[in-house]
């Protein structure tokens, strides 16, 4: 996908413009498709399913650093949507619960994710609500 984007020229534009509306919307087939075969082939292959979590989630990933981080938060809202779904109906879902959390460990490995993840209006860190005696001096001055 760079590899195009730098053939295309499209490097420098806007991540919104970066891919055409169909191909987001063959990602996000691809996306709900893998979740679903995470969803329904967990209890048989364990290993398969682990590598394809692990894959999604790099995925993804990768996706951050490329696309609209705002289309790629939402394929993973969807891969939990799914997940979750599959969650409240099993009697005992810790290979589920599992697999859920390693994709998470590695979407929140990405390099921006903190900062993708912080309010636009706190740009300046809130006041501690119980000051100490220095922080209270510090705020004075």
């Amino acid at each position: 996908m760079v590899h195009h984007l730098y053939f295309a020229d499209k490097l420098d534009s806007p991540r919104k413009h970066r891919f055409p509306e169909r191909f987001m919307d063959d990602i996000s087939a691809l996306v709900s498709t893998m979740a679903n075969d995470i969803v329904t082939r967990f209890q048989k292959d364990i290993e398969m399913v682990e590598r394809l979590n692990v894959s999604l989630a790099f995925f993804l990933n990768d996706l951050l650093s490329i696309m609209d981080r705002g289309f790629v938060f939402s394929l993973v809202k969807a891969y939990f949507k799914q997940v979750s779904s599959k969650l409240h109906i099993l009697p005992n879902p810790s290979i589920l619960v599992s697999l859920r959390l390693d994709f998470l460990r590695i979407i929140c490995s990405h390099e921006h994710y903190v900062t993708l993840n912080l309010p636009c209006s706190l740009l300046t860190p809130p006041s501690s609500p119980s000051p100490s005696v220095s922080s209270a001096t510090s705020q004075v001055a």
